[in-house]
């Protein structure tokens, strides 16, 4: 995903979702936090720079 535009990583991994909508990142929902006590959930989410090419992904929890 590092070094795609936003619009190519939304054609890849369809629609991100409005929960922690922003200008510069998009997120993914992954499903329930991995482990034995799965309280959280996990996200991705995707980083972009100015010029919208991804530069950073991370998995998230809440």
């Amino acid at each position: 995903m590092i070094g795609k535009t936003k619009e190519e990583v939304i054609m890849l991994l369809g629609s991100p979702t409005e929960y922690f909508k922003g200008n510069d990142h998009v997120v993914y929902f992954l499903g329930a936090e991995r482990g034995i006590i799965r309280i959280d959930s996990e996200w991705l989410v995707i980083l972009f720079d100015g010029s919208d090419k991804a530069v950073k992904l991370e998995r998230l929890t809440d």
